[in-house]
């Protein structure tokens, strides 16, 4: 595996599957690394012989790297209630009567039936 002797580690029997004598590595993902390097392999961030995890493909540059946020979760909150209580304020001052600049017309009376006129029964006919 192009390791020294003293560096070379195998995975203990109770972490599961052990994948054989394959090396115990540290996780780094590529995102992790350094992008300015000269690496043999640019878009994995790998060089040619260089031992890896056992689970590398999950770490690519083209996974998903949840370590990394954009904004903090501070900031993700306030957008968040941000949005949302902007839409209300919107809603509530867009939705006056007097603003529907003719979107729907407006609902005629309701057409009920005279009282005492019966218009539907259940009972049979005579």
């Amino acid at each position: 595996y192009n390791m020294i002797p003293e560096d070379y580690q195998t995975r203990d029997d109770s972490e599961g599957l052990t994948w054989g004598d394959y090396p115990k590595l540290p996780t780094v993902p590529a995102a992790g690394r350094d992008p300015d390097e000269d690496y043999d392999f640019p878009t994995l961030r790998r060089n040619y012989g260089e031992p890896v995890n056992i689970y590398m493909d999950a770490f690519t540059m083209e996974r998903l790297d949840t370590s990394r946020q954009r904004a903090s979760p501070t900031k993700q909150v306030a957008m968040f209630l941000g949005t949302v209580l902007g839409f209300w304020f919107l809603f509530d001052v867009f939705d006056h009567p007097k603003l529907k600049w003719g979107m729907s017309p407006d609902l005629g009376p309701p057409q009920m039936p005279d009282d005492g006129v019966v218009h539907y029964t259940f009972d049979p006919p005579q």
